[in-house]
C-alpha cells in the first residue's frame, strides 16, 4: 500500500498569540480512486459549518497514493470541524445517486456521519485537546 505525505504547513493567519494556538496533524485514508482531487475544509464554529461557509482554511490536493498528510498549525483555540471530498471527476461537488446517496468518497473529523452527513456536535473537535486526527473516507 502506498502512502503518501504532503508536507504542508497550512500556517492560517491568527491574532492569536502564539501561547494560544495548536497544532494538528491530519490523515486522510482509503482514498479508492486515483483521479481527481480532494477538496478539504475547516470550519471554526458551528455555525460556519453549518452554513457550510467561510471556512477557516480550504485546501485542494492531487490525489497521489491512498492517503494524504495535512499538518495544520496555528489553530486558535475554540472548536473546529473538517468536511472533506473526493471530487474524482473535478466537477466540484459531491456527486449522487438517484437517491441522493453520494457516489464519491466524502469523511468528516472523528469520522462522524455513519448515516448521513456529520453534525456539528459529532465532527468538532478542539485541536488543544489532541494532535493527531484520522479521516477514513468512506
Amino acid at each position: 500500500m502506498k502512502y503518501t505525505s504532503l508536507i504542508l504547513a497550512a500556517s492560517l493567519a491568527w491574532t492569536a498569540s502564539a501561547s494560544e494556538t495548536s497544532s494538528i496533524d491530519v490523515t486522510i485514508s482509503n482514498i479508492k480512486a486515483s483521479s481527481g482531487q480532494i477538496k478539504f475544509a475547516l470550519f471554526r464554529g458551528q455555525e460556519n459549518y453549518d452554513n457550510n461557509s467561510s471556512p477557516a482554511l480550504a485546501l485542494t490536493f492531487p490525489v497521489d497514493g491512498d492517503s494524504l498528510h495535512i499538518p495544520l498549525t496555528d489553530l486558535p483555540a475554540g472548536e473546529y470541524a473538517i468536511r472533506v471530498m473526493h471530487d474524482e471527476n473535478n466537477n466540484g461537488k459531491l456527486d449522487t445517486n438517484l437517491l441522493g446517496m453520494p457516489t464519491e468518497q466524502y469523511g468528516f473529523s472523528n469520522n462522524a456521519g455513519q448515516f448521513g452527513p456529520a453534525s456539528f456536535a459529532d465532527a468538532r473537535f478542539n485541536p488543544a485537546e489532541l494532535t493527531e486526527m484520522q479521516i477514513r473516507l468512506r
